[in-house]
């Protein structure tokens, strides 16, 4: 067999945006970010929800939320309630914050470096 002419190969992979690091160590971070931060969207849709609609929304029952003729008032309570699972989960949130916060700071001291 010939050897495939150059033109038909496949152009080579970009090299990675920070050298040494897997893309999959990043959606793994992305992944756990939004795994330890979903309790907190949760009661911010939620609230925001119950205001935008009109509703009755508080952790000491659910209440009835009409929207297109059906009651959202469980979904609601259930999303705000959760909201609990957050003192688990924030010293995870605080984790997350600081490597997301660190991968900036070392992404955006590269480009400057880069720039000079």
């Amino acid at each position: 067999m010939a050897p495939e002419p150059q033109s038909q190969r496949p152009p080579p992979l970009p090299p990675a945006a920070w050298p040494g690091v897997s893309g999959w160590l990043y959606v793994g971070l992305a992944l756990v970010t939004l795994l330890v931060w979903t309790p907190l969207l949760g009661v911010l849709i939620s609230t925001e929800a119950a205001s935008a609609l009109g509703c009755r929304l508080n952790e000491g029952g659910t209440y009835p939320c009409l929207v297109l003729g059906m009651d959202i008032g469980d979904l609601l309570y259930t999303l705000f309630v959760l909201g609990w699972l957050m003192l688990l989960t924030a010293p995870f949130m605080l984790i997350t914050a600081l490597m997301w916060a660190g991968l900036i700071v070392r992404w955006a001291w590269r480009r400057l470096r880069a720039a000079t």
